[in-house]
């Protein structure tokens, strides 16, 4: 039989193993921990996204979700009241409001596609930009960031989630006739038949009033 031989630097070496294993386990499990909860303050809304589709809405307070990046929370402010001012600045509201002499002609953001020139003329009092992505548009106006973000030739797949983000914030997508858009009626993956416009709540009629069709 032979005989064994003890080699302290082998037993050394299983035992960093073994304890490095018990670390890693430990890091991996304080992980999902961390990431199974979270907060949500008392003026926003949290809009739980798994796998970047929308899951449900959350009311504030402290919440559970799936671990790591399966779900995913955004937080919109929906208790503030944001309002937008096109071409002129209030400087101080109530009974007899105050209104800045200043032109603030270039101060609003109004956010189109790419091809909206070659559809519409516009005389929209501010500066118009596009930032190539609809949903960031959509983000944009739900932040208060722009007055509304014009939407053409879109699918669903570009408006569904930033319309959730929108309608947490107090917003709509509605058609230049002013009609609420049922993005659900598209789910078969057809091109959106019309121009979509973003704002918040009451502003839409305003950015139609400023667009001509060419």
């Amino acid at each position: 039989m032979a005989e064994y031989e003890w080699d302290p630097q082998k037993v050394d070496q299983q035992r960093v193993f073994r304890n490095g294993g018990w670390v890693a386990l430990g890091v991996f499990v304080l992980v999902l921990i961390v990431t199974s909860f979270y907060m949500v303050d008392t003026d926003e809304q949290g809009v739980v996204l798994r796998f970047g589709k929308f899951a449900r809405l959350a009311k504030p307070g402290l919440h559970a979700k799936l671990p790591l990046w399966i779900e995913v929370v955004k937080t919109p402010k929906v208790e503030r009241v944001f309002k937008e001012e096109f071409g002129f600045r209030t400087l101080g509201a109530g009974v007899d409001t105050v209104y800045s002499p200043q032109k603030m002609d270039n101060e609003s953001l109004m956010l189109t596609y790419s091809r909206f020139h070659s559809d519409f003329l516009t005389h929209f009092p501010g500066k118009v930009r596009s930032l190539g992505s609809s949903v960031a548009h959509i983000a944009y106006v739900a932040r208060g960031a722009a007055c509304g973000a014009v939407l053409g030739n879109v699918h669903v797949w570009d408006v569904a989630a930033g319309q959730v983000i929108l309608q947490a914030a107090g917003g709509s997508i509605r058609d230049l006739s002013g009609k609420t858009v049922e993005i659900s009626n598209y789910l078969g993956g057809e091109k959106i038949d019309r121009v979509l416009v973003a704002a918040a709540k009451g502003q839409h009629k305003e950015i139609i009033s400023t667009l001509a069709a060419r």
